[in-house]
């Protein structure tokens, strides 16, 4: 007959003691493959959340009537420019770029770790509201689980590109802002003034829309 130790399992073969180190890593690794799970869960709810809008803006922009268009130079410009940048942006939160949003809750743009041609960040969408703009220093940045809330450069009164002063309300098109801002605070000092200077003389000549 087999001691209290062994009746309780305790040495039994196959059987891992109740405080093992093996059996609390197993506990661990449950509990660290748990948290992953709702996390994933999580990324993909923002991600649907975010891309919903962008989709739904970009529908209410080209169904507007043809007289709005055609009396509204701007409203036709959303509905293929705008368009063309949300769709844009949302591509690139489903392949786990970061979301940006104002701080009405629109998703004005994304931002891609280390997608720059030299490892840098880079940033899409509004420039006015890039988190990682040069001369930004995250003046009116909130860092959120899955990307960012930021104020208008021109509201908080820091860097970053310039763009249009205010941000639109949901459903309208925004007011003309240079093209799609590629910033990151790890560049040189040369080439952010270059990186600068490209997006105000893009500014001047192209116009891109985020209604």
């Amino acid at each position: 007959m087999g001691s209290d130790r062994d009746s309780n399992g305790g040495n039994e073969p196959g059987v891992m003691p109740a405080r093992s180190p093996a059996r609390a890593k197993s506990k661990k690794d449950y509990q660290e493959r748990v948290q992953d799970i709702r996390d994933s869960a999580d990324r993909e709810q923002a991600e649907r959340e975010a891309t919903s809008q962008l989709d739904k803006r970009t529908a209410a922009a080209k169904n507007r009537p043809m007289l709005e268009m055609l009396l509204d130079p701007t409203a036709k410009i959303d509905a293929v420019v705008g368009s063309a940048m949300r769709n844009t942006i949302a591509d690139r939160i489903r392949m786990g770029g970061q979301i940006v949003k104002d701080t009405t809750g629109n998703v004005v743009g994304v931002v891609e770790k280390g997608k720059g041609i030299f490892g840098q960040d880079t940033y899409t969408g509004r420039s006015e509201f890039n988190p990682i703009g040069y001369g930004r220093n995250n003046y009116g940045v909130k860092k959120t689980k899955y990307g960012y809330i930021t104020k208008s450069v021109e509201t908080t009164g820091g860097g970053g590109g310039g763009g249009s002063a205010t941000a639109p309300a949901a459903g309208e098109p925004s007011s003309p802002a240079p093209s799609p801002t590629l910033a990151s605070s790890s560049m040189s000092g040369g080439a952010r003034r270059r990186s600068v200077q490209a997006a105000r003389a893009s500014g001047a000549t192209r116009r891109q829309f985020l209604g």
